[in-house]
């Protein structure tokens, strides 16, 4: 099962509050992404979550996949990977990044629905650790990465980010095409903040404060 654990748990979890259990791609597909207007849905074949990690080039090309909006590679059991391998367009980045600036509603306002729970949503943005990785000192929650006091991030393989910028209200999705022959590379910290500085105006602070 390798880190697909809690991909597990929730189709255990979901059993006991639906008809039928579902796999994490079924329910985020039928809980969440339609309330964001994301219908178009692919398939992955069982399996290609694996093929992917063993061969890292593979694993940048969703052509395994079948066509839609948003896809997720899966282990040899139809497990899709808790950890990674969802692939999507750059739209899909955006609004899952609006989800978050508007405290996990599907609409900003009165209006909006509660998709995602607000708790979880402030607990993300509550420095949890300073992970050894790409983002250096910066502190994180629940894979999301602080640049400033404002501004939070999310990366995946290959260069992909969605930043959110809660003082100026702003979201930015960016797709990159980073992965070659061997292990795939990723944008450094510094160019990561070079973007966001660009395009947020980040302000400097202290993570030890």
């Amino acid at each position: 099962m390798d880190n697909n654990i809690l991909s597990y748990v929730i189709y255990a979890i979901t059993c006991s509050f639906f008809s039928h259990c579902k796999l994490p791609i079924q329910y985020f597909a039928g809980s969440i992404l339609p309330s964001l207007g994301i219908t178009g849905i692919g398939s992955c074949p069982a399996g290609s979550w694996n093929v992917a990690h063993e061969n890292w080039y593979d694993y940048g090309n969703s052509d395994a996949c079948s066509d839609g909006e948003f896809a997720w590679f899966t282990n040899e059991e139809g497990f899709e990977g808790a950890t990674s391998g969802m692939t999507m367009t750059v739209n899909v980045m955006a609004k899952l990044g609006q989800l978050y600036l508007q405290g996990g509603k599907s609409a900003p306002g009165p209006g909006g629905e509660q998709v995602v729970p607000e708790s979880w949503i402030d607990q993300t943005w509550t420095p949890h650790v300073k992970p050894p990785t790409i983002v250096g000192d910066n502190a994180g929650g629940f894979f999301w990465y602080q640049l400033d006091k404002d501004t939070w991030f999310s990366y995946g393989l290959g260069g992909q980010i969605i930043a959110v910028n809660r003082r100026l209200n702003r979201v930015v999705a960016m797709q990159s095409d980073l992965v070659g022959e061997e292990e795939p590379s990723q944008p450094s910290i510094a160019v990561i903040r070079d973007i966001m500085e660009l395009t947020f105006q980040l302000s400097p602070y202290s993570f030890d404060n």
